[in-house]
């Protein structure tokens, strides 16, 4: 085994030219030798142009393990354009507030850390798409979730298939398929904070091929108001082309090639520096002028070569090439020479706290190093590719099914980074440009390969659905600090089984149960004593489900006992630069908690084709920690057995109603947000609990042709959302928009 893991490890450090070749060979070899295989009926529609698949309800109904689909219909029966207003809907998932737009979101899933979304599993069309999900898990990059057209949420022992992180969950986006006939469609809004989208696209296909173009853009000025002046908004636009070809669907033997290339940018005037809470009750979206010099930019490109394969209805291959580059740089004000913004800003305002406040807010001038502000050059570039393969086997006869999956990926990504120092003058109010002092504080590189195979089987029979599953990972880590001049290396295998059950009472009732071993990886660079996260999570329940009729209802209990929790220090958890990435052990904790959905759709007999839709989502999450230990990250700091853990609400739900027929929607979500702990020890700290409150309405004025108005937030619920990283942070003001939106094809 070690030689082949240095043989790979090798191979993936080379230049990328040699990673792309090496792979393509080995994609080419993967299906190869099944080209000769017996021949068989393709069960595919229309040339298969759809490459990846939504869960269908009738399989969400029957599954083990807690698996929640949104599908495009709802989707488009809300316009989020952010993908924290999309998920607060879900059972169980948490999210933290922090620029209120969802530019970075923070989401957590049964009680995992929310923290830059880095303990759950990310991904997009079944692909990672974290910049380095391995080496650096902060989710700096999202898609504008707006262009997707469904969203699959995975939890327990149902998410073991995608890794790395299996403890909270999976979440999965789907992006648009090539459509067969040709089709075009746009979605255009604009409103006040000049926010706005514009969304176009259109493709083509027949029974051999077929292509779409979409592009994407997404701004606003923002809502915040800088001290200095200016505009505190963002731009985001992605551009993807998709394109496949395939042989003859009659033909038992099918093959499908897709290729997915994708394009990203983004230019925000984002901050970590949040308010007072004298200043959060006068005006909560004031920003002050240490924060003038703020702004995010980043691209990412990325390429994804798949192959498709069936014989028959008893086989399928699915095989996927991807290599996504990311490059980001954030300047932004990182605070004093030995100073806490945090104690700064929630301090008294007295004595040498008030002195830093009054320079943050351009009211006094800074005389010495020691009170002049520090802004900080945050560089960094990753690497994320692989190759990865799954196979399925079906056989069904009478009462009988059974379907076995064997899959595994073979990943490498590197993080690459270079933080640089800068204290300037504040004077007259406003940051000097030039700087006094110029300091490099990180210079270090870390990257991993990881080999991952999985088996899981589910087996149908009377009723009764069984589903064990396993998952390998080998994980190799190295790391190399330019600073220190020091070099580390490390591998950690780890095993995941875990098993899904599913027995149905009636037709429509059933009981879920399972239990799977969570886990979450070591980045590189960490010293030895620290171990991979991991957990035994248990969950039972009970599922109703009527597919036919739009009914499903929902209660699941579950409980995450964790053998050791680990942490990682970042700024946007208020680390200092020092402490940045750095992982700790947290030892033991439990997480116990219960969720419930519930949907249907109520037909109007007074409304041609009219519906009254309703989803029902609650969660209820209490997590403690059960051993003692200290960390560098103020977000725990000392932790005693009996203490909370951060930023988990214990309650959580949401309602979407409304009225649908044939030619408009009406669609109203309010959501409730308990308030969160925001540390560990005191419990005075903490957020606001609020009701957030999302209105859409649509009108259908000529075939697909779409005019609509929604606002978010029209309740105006102004709460502290979060303290973290640095001072108050407010929800997204009421945002009113107007749009039109249309979707055509042609015969």
């Amino acid at each position: 085994m070690w030689m082949l893991e240095f043989y790979l490890i090798r191979g993936l450090q080379m230049p990328p030219k040699f990673f792309s070749q090496s792979f393509f060979y080995l994609f080419v070899f993967s299906f190869s030798s099944l080209l000769f295989a017996q021949e068989g009926q393709s069960d595919s529609e229309e040339g298969s142009t759809v490459q990846t698949k939504l869960i269908t309800s009738e399989e969400q109904a029957k599954t083990g393990g807690a698996v929640t689909r949104i599908d495009e219909e709802e989707l488009q029966a809300q316009e989020y354009d952010d993908a924290q207003s999309q998920v607060q809907q879900v059972p169980s998932v948490v999210i933290r507030t922090e620029d209120g737009f969802g530019l970075r979101p923070n989401i957590g899933i049964r009680g995992t850390n929310s923290d830059r979304s880095k303990k759950i599993t990310l991904m997009e069309d079944g692909v990672l798409f974290g910049p380095a999900p391995y080496s650096a898990p902060a989710a700096y990059y999202f898609p504008i979730v707006n262009r997707t057209t469904g969203l699959e949420v995975y939890k327990g022992p149902a998410g073991i298939r995608f890794g790395p992180n299996t403890i909270g969950g999976a979440l999965n986006w789907l992006s648009r398929p090539v459509p067969y006939h040709p089709t075009v469609g746009f979605d255009f809004n604009a409103g006040n904070y000049f926010t706005g989208k514009a969304h176009v696209y259109g493709g083509v296909g027949n029974d051999w091929g077929g292509i779409l173009v979409e592009g994407i853009g997404w701004s606003s000025q923002g809502f915040k108001e800088l001290d200095t002046g200016g505009d505190t908004g963002f731009e985001k636009t992605e551009f993807v082309l998709k394109g496949y070809v395939n042989s003859d669907p009659e033909e038992r033997r099918y093959h499908r090639l897709n290729i997915k290339l994708g394009y990203s940018t983004e230019g925000s005037r984002e901050t970590y520096l949040g308010l007072s809470e004298d200043d959060f009750e006068t005006n909560p979206f004031r920003r002050y002028a240490a924060s003038e010099f703020d702004e995010m930019n980043w691209k990412r490109s990325s390429v994804e070569l798949s192959h498709h394969l069936e014989i028959g209805p008893e086989f399928e291959l699915n095989s996927t090439f991807y290599r996504h580059d990311f490059k980001r740089v954030w300047r932004r004000f990182n605070g004093f020479s030995g100073q806490n913004i945090n104690e700064i800003l929630s301090g008294p305002t007295t004595g040498a706290a008030r002195l830093f406040q009054e320079i943050i807010k351009g009211r006094e001038d800074s005389s010495s190093l020691s009170d002049s502000p520090i802004i900080i050059d945050n560089d960094r570039q990753f690497v994320s590719q692989g190759f990865q393969s799954e196979a399925t086997f079906k056989y069904s006869e009478d009462e009988l099914f059974n379907e076995l999956k064997l899959g595994f990926r073979l990943h490498y990504d590197s993080v690459d980074r270079t933080h640089t120092e800068n204290t300037h003058s504040m004077l007259g109010g406003r940051l000097q440009s030039e700087a006094l002092l110029e300091r490099v504080v990180t210079a270090n590189m870390g990257s991993t390969v990881a080999i991952a195979p999985y088996l899981q089987n589910t087996f149908s029979m009377y009723g009764l659905t069984i589903v064990p599953g396993i998952r390998i990972e080998f994980v190799s880590t190295r790391a190399e600090d330019k600073l220190l001049d020091s070099k580390d290396s490390a591998s950690r295998p780890f095993i995941i089984p875990g098993i899904a059950s599913h027995y149905s009472i009636t037709d429509e009732l059933g009981v879920v149960a399972g239990v799977h071993r969570g886990f979450s990886p070591v980045s590189p660079g960490q010293d030895s004593r620290v171990v991979p996260e991991s957990a035994l999570n248990y969950e039972i329940g009970l599922r109703y489900a009527r597919p036919d009729a739009d009914t499903l209802v929902e209660l699941i209990g579950f409980l995450n006992d964790y053998q050791n929790l680990s942490g990682a220090c970042s700024f946007a958890a208020g680390c200092s630069a020092e402490n940045v990435d750095l992982q700790f052990n947290g030892g033991e904790a439990l997480v116990k908690g219960i969720e419930v959905l519930a949907q249907h759709k109520f037909d109007i007999g007074i409304i041609d084709g009219g519906k009254i839709p309703l989803r029902v989502a609650y969660s209820f999450i209490d997590g403690t920690f059960e051993s003692d230990f200290k960390s560098k990250n103020p977000i725990y700091g000392d932790v005693s057995i009996g203490d909370r853990l951060p930023y988990i609400p214990t309650h959580r739900g949401s309602i979407r109603t409304g009225i649908e027929g044939e030619n408009f929607v009406v669609s109203l979500t309010t959501t409730f947000v308990d308030a969160m702990a925001e540390t560990t020890q005191d419990d005075s700290t903490q957020t606001d609990p609020y009701i957030l409150a999302d209105l859409l309405i649509k009108q259908r004025i000529w075939k697909e042709l779409w005019v609509y108005a929604k606002g978010e937030n029209i309740l105006d619920a102004q709460p502290v959302a979060a303290r973290r990283p640095f001072g108050a942070r407010p929800l997204k003001p009421v945002v009113l928009q107007i749009g039109i939106s249309g979707r055509f094809e042609f015969h």
